[in-house]
């Protein structure tokens, strides 16, 4: 079954086969296609709500998307479930098992935290004000942090148990 097509086009472009708007069925299937080198607008109650820039870039609210996105919504996303994909092993956070992993003392970054009032490698305040947060990065980012914090309470741990025993041996137990 090949479909049909409603051909809407502009007295000014004329009506070739390159111009206008095409709303299509083929089987099941459905598609609203911009032929002209513009974007594509939705609206409701006579207002813009939603546009496809002639770029593929899309924009939900009534700003436009930023380079670099190709989806900007804005007052924001509810959702019930995100998932972040990362590219590679390295984009995770278990190289902080890795035996040459240099872990910051604890006394280190207690002065990183007096002088810069956030965690080593975390952004500030500020930086995410200013430039927002990437979701996979800041949570592998987190996560980096719980396993840092894993090894201290590990080593601290040990010479625990350790200083137990001398004060058991100590006390002659």
């Amino acid at each position: 079954m090949l479909g049909d097509t409603i051909k809407i086009t502009n007295a000014s472009t004329g009506h070739l086969t390159t111009d206008g708007l095409d709303i299509q069925t083929t089987g099941m299937e459905a598609s609203i296609i911009n032929r002209e080198n513009a974007g594509l607008r939705f609206g409701t109650n006579n207002i813009e709500r939603m546009k496809i820039g002639s770029d593929g870039r899309v924009s939900i609210g009534t700003v436009t998307t930023p380079s670099g996105y190709r989806l900007f919504v804005e007052e924001g996303i509810l959702t019930e479930k995100v998932k972040v994909a990362v590219k590679s092993n390295a984009e995770w956070s278990d190289y902080v098992f890795a035996k040459d992993y240099q872990l910051a003392s604890l006394p280190e970054v207690e002065w990183y935290i007096k002088q810069h009032q956030h965690l080593p490698d975390v952004p500030s305040a500020a930086e995410v004000v200013e430039n927002g947060i990437d979701l996979g990065k800041m949570d592998a980012k987190l996560l980096q942090k719980v396993e840092e914090l894993t090894l201290h309470l590990i080593e601290l741990n040990k010479k625990m148990e350790d200083m137990q025993k001398r004060l058991d041996e100590l006390e002659g137990k």
